[in-house]
């Protein structure tokens, strides 16, 4: 019933994955359709986008659901907003936070006097490589996350309020053509 005239082929489905046809807008749109609409104080709903936001810049990538959701949590957020929030990190976001976490980190750890490539010692000297590359990522990672968590909430707290008001608005002249339709309707020989 709800199929295609015409089947996509194998590559044309693997390209609609990858990119869809009309782009992402249509996505982010949705998302923020979802969020303005979503019940909560406006602070409950922004603490809850930016603590998902932030996290997406931490290199957890297997953890940001669960960290974004315990800091929301904690911080009396809205846990649905912070998994929507946590879209903010997907497969084409990841390499270039990756990146500057790795950049970020590096000055952070440059200016704190520690030499790069950092160096360990007995156990630690197996998997040195890995610890030297994951160090700097997240301790620059997490300084992003810090400095963007009020970027994210900001604008989200007072784009719910703005579209809060503008809704208001719209019912109340709603209400009032309605109320003008009934005036002429009970009362047709004024």
């Amino acid at each position: 019933m709800f199929r295609r005239r015409t089947p996509l082929s194998l590559l044309q489905q693997l390209r609609a994955f990858i990119w869809p046809k009309r782009g992402f807008t249509r996505l982010v749109s949705y998302l923020v359709q979802r969020i303005m609409r979503m019940p909560g104080t406006p602070y409950s709903i922004a603490c809850g986008v930016a603590c998902g936001a932030a996290i997406s810049f931490t290199p957890f990538i297997g953890l940001h659901i669960i960290l974004a959701c315990a800091i929301c949590v904690a911080l009396g957020g809205n846990v649905i907003a912070a998994l929507i929030g946590s879209a903010v990190g997907n497969p084409l976001t990841f390499p270039v936070f990756l990146v500057s976490a790795n950049k970020v980190g590096k000055v952070i750890l440059t200016y704190l006097g520690f030499d790069m490539p950092l160096q360990f010692d007995g156990v630690l000297a197996q998997s040195s490589d890995a610890l030297a590359l994951f160090i700097p990522i997240s301790i620059g990672g997490s300084v992003t996350a810090f400095l963007v968590w009020p970027f994210f909430f900001g604008s989200t707290y007072y784009t719910v309020i703005r579209w809060r008001v503008l809704r208001q608005k719209r019912r109340l002249r709603k209400l009032g053509d309605k109320k003008q339709t009934f005036e002429k309707r009970s009362h047709p020989h004024d």
